[in-house]
Order: structure tokens, then C-alpha cells, then sequence
């Protein structure tokens, strides 16, 4: 944010002494930055052959774990809802015998 010719911080940090909608402010500021940053960060050359090998696949196979386990189940909700058939594995170990009937179908 630009103010009087300097450029003004915005603190982030959520604190105890925070309003609920100081709060707001904050989550909402560094959401808006982390997705300006995403999309900063992706190659659109690969994405576009990624959406592409999705595309063209009989089955799409998703695992994650952990906190990857969340971004990896939510991506298995929107697949699924596209009628792509879609299988998701919340165990690394399961993961590793699944991948044994992995094709490049």
C-alpha cells in the first residue's frame, strides 16, 4: 500500500489483543497475497500438460498425508465432481502398493 510516497507494512500476525475484525483484515490481506504469489509461481507450460495428462486419463490417482493429505483430498472433490474417475489414498503405504497397477492410461 502506498501512502505519503513511503510504502506502509501491513502486519499480519494475528494477536491476542486483535478484534474479530482485525482479524478479518489480516486472514483476508494474507490470503489475497498467497494466491497473487501462487500465480506468480506457476509455469503455465507445465499446467496446461498436467490439465492435459488429467484429461486424457482413464483413472487419476491422488495420495497425499499429513497437510498434503488435505490439499490432495480437496483436489480429489473437485475431480470428482467433474465425473473424472478418481481414486484417493490417505495412506503413503497403501499408496506405494496402489501405484503397482498404475498405467500410463
Amino acid at each position: 500500500m502506498q501512502v505519503d510516497n513511503k510504502i506502509e507494512t501491513i502486519i499480519t500476525d494475528i494477536t491476542e489483543n486483535d478484534n474479530p475484525t482485525s482479524v478479518l483484515f489480516k486472514l483476508q490481506t494474507n490470503l489475497s497475497k498467497n494466491i497473487v504469489d501462487l500465480g506468480r509461481s506457476i509455469d503455465h507450460k507445465e499446467l496446461k500438460q498436467a490439465v492435459e495428462l488429467i484429461d486424457k486419463a482413464r483413472v487419476v490417482f491422488i495420495a497425499g498425508e499429513g497437510a498434503s493429505g488435505l490439499a490432495a483430498e480437496d483436489f480429489f472433490d473437485k475431480l470428482i465432481r467433474s465425473g473424472k474417475e478418481v481414486i484417493f489414498i490417505k495412506s503413503s503405504h497403501i499408496a506405494l502398493e496402489g501405484i503397482t497397477n498404475i498405467t500410463k492410461k
